[in-house]
């Protein structure tokens, strides 16, 4: 019988086959952007930016065991639209039809983040202040933690900074 880890292992891999393969996920160009025998494939692409621990892009593709550049990376995952993510963690969360409750609550935790990208002016993101007049591109995440699963309920993402985390939530 497999452990804990392992099974939520083996649930998350399923949902991530499952939204590579059979629900898209691509931008216009559909499956030729990644039917081409690439070092990165879409599944591990997804993989690893779920698996991402903040570091630098070159420290994370090493951790990880991939032999591409960040250059490459960022254009393979340029091609990703990002409703993906929410795909697989939505599968992986069915996946557990009877979750743990307080007194018959579930018990939910939110907390919001801000996420540093990548500079563009163009984005709806891009945030320009006195303490960085070139400016720089910055979006608001909100997480909803199920407390007793220990798992990621569902995110709201903002593209401005210092979005009120009530109405998020």
């Amino acid at each position: 019988m497999a452990s804990l880890p392992e099974t939520v292992k083996a649930e998350l891999d399923r949902a991530i086959h499952s939204a590579s393969f059979l629900r898209g996920g691509y931008v216009p160009g559909g499956l030729t952007d990644f039917s081409r025998n690439r070092k990165l494939q879409l599944e591990t692409l997804l993989r690893t930016v779920i698996s991402m621990q903040g570091g630098s892009l070159n420290k994370e593709l090493h951790d990880c065991g991939l032999d591409v550049s960040a250059s490459a990376f960022v254009q393979q995952r340029g091609k990703v639209q990002s409703n993906i993510f929410r795909e697989i963690l939505l599968d992986f969360n069915r996946f557990h039809p009877d979750p743990e409750t307080y007194r018959g609550y579930r018990v939910f935790a939110v907390d919001g983040s801000t996420v540093n990208m990548a500079r563009d002016p163009d984005s709806p993101c891009f945030v320009c202040n006195t303490s960085n007049p070139k400016g720089y591109c910055q979006t608001h995440i909100n997480p909803l933690y199920d407390v007793l699963n220990k798992t990621y309920y569902d995110c709201v993402l903002h593209p401005q900074p210092n979005t009120d985390e009530i109405g998020a939530l």
